[in-house]
């Protein structure tokens, strides 16, 4: 039968698929597949690859992310998340592996799948916590389903800053959330599994080494294998399940040492008693040893076997996805709370209203002026290291204080709560000292990198409508009701990891629900405190954004601005600082609201979606990227940032989301020649 014809099988198993189906398929087998064709569709790569005749027939194979999943006597199972590729590898009497079945296992993106003891796998869905016990059949050959049926299914709860799973030997369950090394240890009762959920046991507590950046393998005879792939430091630690409640992890490891033959694309695991497997995603190669659960160095036992298989190769742990400039990753700080005069109104030295062309510094931005309508004595001066003046930042207020481009009743406004003398504020430098920082260390970042002063709030509305303008392109429902085309969605449908850093992500998600991706160990929602975590382990996200909480994101009456600036110089030089991302990141640091202060320059009218525009805030380029000590005087918005990351990860094209992302300008003007000329007609500029 040729590709042709096994298209109608394809089509019916994608609209088995589609009617949500919770079982593996089985197919009945294809024929030959013909002869080469000079190129496949995706229906005929996805046949050609059931059939193992992905190169040949199609050309270069395709990589998609692979896992392999240990379940007992001598099998793993390797699996594909975008294809549904399930396959039961076997070790043979001669100490090499070969697979023994194929088949198709729909509903297998942003899963983890966790070998449990007595034949057992668990499917756990990190989007909304639902969770699977499935038999495994260790004898399936060919076509048979290695997963015959579903034994239970119930919800360990909707948590959604990740989780990770590892059976610690056949009765219990060892979960942790990577982001805070939070843990549990879940009973694995097989003999009550087809009624009861996974019940938590007293055993639990936090711990650095569940954090993420680090490896973990279950050895036996109590003890566990922990891996820091960065550096090949390892630990192996004792368990206890008979002691008294809380930790029940050795206080101390039970040995150390370090691999420096192994990095972060291999992946340890105990495949069988008395046999440890080492797996390299990236070439295939499967390296069998044995061992003892008693050695001090789990991998130094004798070698069994070693091989290398095509049908195992996976895309590296890290994967930088394909990029259209040479930023290979963009990290986006998100504050509030600050009109551009607020904090540079001091900085630019060009008279007001002279509109200057140059872009060489301060001298080329407009200072803001000396007075407003019905202020005296020049502007409200802030001392950002004490509580502030809190403005209105209503919608009424700002468009009565904006007065139809004038700018003038930020101060006189007559409706209630709005004009006020403090609205006309500027920022002033502390006094100097070893810990402090202050809008000095904002307009030291302008110098060394490149500052917009023709940025403005997308919508005169609150952070969280704003946001809307970045996620989405535009205005919609409202955070909490926002579906369909974001750029979140976008990114994981073309395989582009992203991560938003917010205070709590089991609750805080800023309307952001994890979409189906590949790798169902990526963790999107992550805990602020995460940031330098990621950065220092090597975890930071192609496409990463942090959203600061009330007391850290600058908007007035929310704490101490001068804590919030703290936060992001923090940020900003763990980045920079990074020998792994200094020379492939841009930083870019953008305000949502100009929280009601007062700026001198009229914001653009919006000919397009009738949404009107808010005050100028701040926007800052920083990195080996932004033109230094530049001044960009192109209109911006927020959609201008979506702009910027569509064109970077999807081939140069832009405006995905048919929003704001289809009309704001581009970023270029803020960045080095070779970007700007790569950026072409996608950005302005003088």
């Amino acid at each position: 039968m040729s590709l042709a014809h096994v298209r109608l099988w394809v089509l019916g198993a994608g609209l088995w698929v589609g009617c949500g189906a919770t079982g593996p398929a089985t197919p009945s087998a294809p024929d030959s597949l013909g002869p080469p064709a000079a190129g496949c569709s995706d229906i005929e790569r996805l046949v050609a690859r059931y059939e193992q005749q992905e190169e040949q027939l199609c050309g270069s194979v395709e990589q998609w992310w692979r896992e392999l999943v240990p379940v007992g006597g001598g099998h793993f199972i390797s699996w594909v998340s975008h294809t549904g590729d399930v396959r039961l590898w076997s070790l043979g009497a001669d100490g090499t592996f070969a697979p023994t079945t194929a088949n198709f296992w729909p509903t297998l993106s942003n899963r983890l799948l966790v070998g449990l003891g007595h034949s057992r796998l668990l499917k756990y869905d990190q989007r909304d916590a639902s969770s699977e016990i499935w038999s495994v059949d260790l004898n399936a050959q060919g076509l048979s389903a290695p997963l015959p049926f579903r034994i239970n299914q119930f919800s360990l709860g909707r948590e959604l800053a990740g989780r990770d799973f590892l059976a610690i030997d056949d009765d219990h369950l060892l979960e942790w959330t990577p982001g805070n090394g939070a843990f549990r240890v879940l009973l694995i009762d097989h003999a009550h599994e087809d009624t009861d959920p996974l019940p938590e046991t007293p055993f639990n507590g936090t711990l650095d080494v569940f954090r993420r950046g680090h490896q973990w393998a279950a050895l036996g005879d109590g003890r566990l294998l922990e891996w820091v792939p960065l550096t090949g430091a390892f630990r192996v630690w004792g368990f206890d399940l008979t002691g008294a409640p809380g930790n029940p992890i050795s206080a101390q490891p039970l040995s150390t040492g370090t691999w420096s033959d192994l990095g972060i694309d291999h992946q340890i695991m105990v495949i069988d008693a008395g046999k440890i497997l080492i797996w390299n995603r990236q070439t295939g190669e499967l390296d069998l040893r044995a061992f003892d659960p008693r050695m001090p160095d789990p991998l130094s036992g004798p070698p069994i076997s070693r091989g290398t298989f095509k049908g195992l190769t996976s895309l590296p742990h890290g994967w930088p996805p394909p990029t259209t400039s040479p930023i290979k990753r963009v990290v986006l700080l998100l504050q509030d709370g600050r009109s551009f005069d607020t904090y540079f109104g001091q900085h630019c030295q060009a008279p007001p209203g002279s509109d200057p062309a140059c872009t060489d510094g301060p001298a080329c931005c407009e200072a803001m002026p000396d007075t407003t309508d019905g202020a005296t004595g020049g502007c409200h001066p802030i001392d950002l290291q004490s509580p502030e003046f809190v403005p209105s930042a209503g919608g009424d207020c700002l468009a009565d204080e904006i007065d139809q481009g004038r700018m003038d009743h930020f101060v006189t406004s007559t409706l209630p709560g709005c004009g006020d003398p403090r609205n006309f504020a500027c920022a002033v430098p502390a006094a100097p000292g070893p810990d402090v920082v202050d809008v000095s260390t904002y307009r030291a970042f302008a110098s060394g990198g490149a500052l917009a002063d023709r940025f403005f709030q997308s919508f005169q509305g609150s952070a969280e409508i704003n946001f809307l303008f970045l996620a989405h392109g535009g205005f919609g429902l409202g955070v909490t009701g926002e579906s369909g085309e974001q750029i979140t969605s976008q990114l994981a449908e073309k395989n582009v990891p992203w991560a938003l850093y917010l205070s709590d992500p089991d609750r805080d998600t800023q309307g952001q629900v994890p979409p189906i991706y590949y790798d169902g160990h990526w963790s999107h929602l992550r805990f602020l405190d995460e940031f330098t975590h990621d950065v220092t382990f090597e975890e930071l996200a192609p496409v990463s954004a942090v959203i600061a909480p009330a007391g850290l994101n600058e908007n007035p009456g929310s704490g101490r601005a001068a804590d919030g600036i703290r936060l992001i110089k923090s940020m900003v030089d763990s980045v920079l600082g990074s020998s792994r991302y200094k020379d492939e990141t841009l930083v870019l640091l953008a305000y949502f609201t100009g929280g009601g202060f007062y700026d001198h320059v009229s914001p653009p009218h919006s000919n397009v979606d009738r949404v009107p525009y808010g005050p100028r805030v701040p926007l800052l380029a920083l990195g080996p990227f932004a033109r230094g000590n530049t001044v960009s005087h192109v209109q911006m918005e927020l959609g201008s940032l979506t702009k910027f990351v569509e064109w970077n990860w999807f081939h140069g094209q832009s405006g995905q989301l048919r929003g704001r992302d289809l009309t704001a300008h581009n970023i270029g003007s803020l960045l080095i020649d070779e970007i700007q000329a790569e950026l072409g007609a996608d950005t302005s500029g003088p």
